[in-house]
């Protein structure tokens, strides 16, 4: 999941990277990406929804059998 969101959006990955795998504060992680913090909270949001989209389309065919 991880390579392919790099290779989706490498932006993305370390947002969410940053966030969510370092437990690093969203502030903190919006000074280290310089961007606002609001453009962190779209960040994740867009990634979250694609990694939701792309583990669906992965694992679905688990719940078919």
């Amino acid at each position: 999941i991880f390579s392919a969101l790099y290779d989706l959006n490498p932006s993305w990955y370390e947002a969410v990277t940053i966030t969510y795998v370092l437990e690093k504060p969203q502030k903190e992680v919006a000074e280290i990406m310089g961007v606002k913090l609001e453009t962190l909270h779209s960040m994740l949001y867009r990634a979250r929804n694609w990694i939701k989209e792309y583990c669906r389309e992965e694992y679905d065919h688990i719940h078919e059998a």
